[in-house]
């Protein structure tokens, strides 16, 4: 009897959550500047049923959510937020559901981001941009030459000098093919950290209210670059620099790839070290601290840069376990 009532539970709340899951779909496709939010929001049902029902219901879920969406929404559109969110939200679950550390879920999380994207993009260039994936980024890279032309245009037509034209628009020039394939590994990485650290955050604020107790996260002023993977970042550039010097192709795409990624993730550490400085010597509150680090970031971002790469070799705030000095300390 008790088990019949635990079923019956189970099947109430899984089309409870698949029905939520609709709903963030079409305010994700069809609600300006809300579906950033329903966006991140998407994979916590998948999450919520996983943790209280197992991964048979959190499958039933999604794919209810996904026929049910079909019927509102274009097909190819629920597909791929299926996919994308359906990934990281059993992911999640798998991970909360064990126990996993912070870290190992930001891993795993960061990998199924990148592989739902992989897929995804297999299937826009399958079935709606069926020139292939080189087609798809021809088109992009000709959206975003057009919209420079026709910012020039503009600025000429408010007579503005060509020469401060050509200064203003020049860095959105290189947007080229060959210059997006080079960009691009370092981009998947990058967005799946970000996206799979931000969806950590906001599924713990929302099990807090449910009282569900999710890993830990790092906070912002703990962050720091293990000195191996310092390491394995100069050896790629350096790998790639060879590979450069031979005429291979490889090269550029492993140089591109490696530097955007390593100075993506200094400025990060920079930002880090500037906020734990400024919070805890010099007793800043986190809003004013939060002002100063994006006004330094769109004036003089080198300077984040710079930071992170002295916090890197010299770990002024003394956060890495495995600094050989910090062990002769102990």
């Amino acid at each position: 009897m008790q088990n019949n009532i635990r079923s019956t539970r189970a099947i109430v709340e899984t089309g409870l959550m698949a029905a939520i899951i609709m709903v963030f779909m079409i305010i994700r496709t069809y609600i300006p500047f809300v579906e950033v939010i329903a966006f991140f929001l998407l994979p916590v049902p998948i999450t919520l049923t996983y943790i209280r029902h197992g991964l048979k219901y959190a499958i039933a879920s999604l794919v209810i959510s996904t026929i049910l969406g079909i019927m509102f929404i274009n097909p190819m559109i629920v597909i791929v937020i299926s996919v994308t969110c359906g990934l990281v939200g059993l992911t999640l679950g798998y991970c909360v559901y064990k126990n996993r550390e912070f870290s190992f879920t930001l891993m795993l999380l960061s990998f199924a981001f990148a592989i739902g994207i992989i897929i995804n993009m297999v299937i826009l260039t399958t079935f709606i941009y069926k020139g292939g994936f080189i087609a798809f980024i021809n088109t992009q890279v000709k959206v975003i030459q057009e919209s420079i032309n026709m910012a020039g245009n503009v600025y000429s037509s408010l007579g503005v000098n060509k020469q401060q034209i050509d200064v203003v628009l020049s860095p959105y020039k290189m947007f080229t093919t060959d210059f997006v394939l080079k960009l691009l590994p370092a981009t998947l990485v990058a967005a799946a950290v970000i996206y799979a650290f931000l969806s950590y955050v906001i599924t713990k604020a929302v099990f807090k209210k449910l009282r569900i107790e999710m890993a830990k996260a790092i906070p912002f002023t703990k962050l720091y670059i293990p000195t191996i993977f310092s390491a394995l970042m100069i050896l790629a550039i350096g790998l790639g620099m060879f590979l450069s010097s031979r005429k291979l192709s490889a090269g550029d795409y492993i140089i591109y790839s490696s530097y955007t990624l390593f100075t993506l993730i200094l400025t990060i550490i920079g930002a880090s070290a500037a906020a734990y400085f400024l919070m805890y010597r010099y007793k800043m509150k986190k809003g004013a601290v939060t002002s100063i680090i994006i006004m330094v970031l769109l004036i003089l971002p080198i300077l984040l840069i710079y930071l992170g790469v002295a916090e890197t070799i010299f770990d002024f705030r003394k956060i890495d376990p495995n600094r050989p000095r910090r062990k002769l300390e102990d």
